[in-house]
């Protein structure tokens, strides 16, 4: 899988900072977050972290590191009727929904780790570790299948 090099990793966190749309876009994401995973932080502040992985993780392996894929999508959105804040609120909930999946979680790990490890071990120095043993958020474990099929009741004539 491919990862992404550190002047890449930096690049891409400055052009969040610097362009305000892409700054919206994460600070949505965190707004999402907050939704989704309020009964599972324990520390709200690795909140942001989480949504900018998410949204460097997007511009990484869809737009190949190019911020302006993301600024024609929105375009795109707003050219079929809907106002900026729409468009913002809909690509924000659309890689929210992928990339807090199990697969999501999983492709930003690849693309990230390294940069994912460095930000845990600074966070987690001279802290306590959230209730479930790490910094990153996981998604809830996958319910499994029983372990017997159970057969369709017969019919007699």
């Amino acid at each position: 899988m491919y990862q992404i090099n550190p002047e890449k990793y930096e690049k891409l966190r400055n052009a969040i900072l610097d362009h305000d749309y892409l700054h919206r876009i994460q600070r949505r994401i965190e707004q999402l977050n907050r939704v989704v995973f309020h009964d599972q932080i324990s520390d709200w502040k690795h909140l942001r972290a989480l949504a900018e992985e998410i949204l460097i993780a997007d511009l990484v392996t869809r737009h190949k590191g190019e911020i302006d894929g993301v600024f024609f999508k929105l375009r795109e959105i707003e050219n079929s009727g809907r106002d900026w804040k729409s468009a913002i609120d809909e690509y924000a909930s659309y890689i929210h929904n992928y990339y807090t999946t199990p697969l999501g979680a999983l492709l930003r790990k690849d693309v990230l780790g390294a940069f994912r490890e460095e930000v845990k071990e600074e966070e987690s120095q001279g802290k306590e570790k959230s209730h479930r043993g790490s910094n990153s958020i996981q998604a809830p474990p996958v319910a499994s299948a029983p372990r017997s099929t159970p057969q369709p009741p017969r019919m007699h004539s």
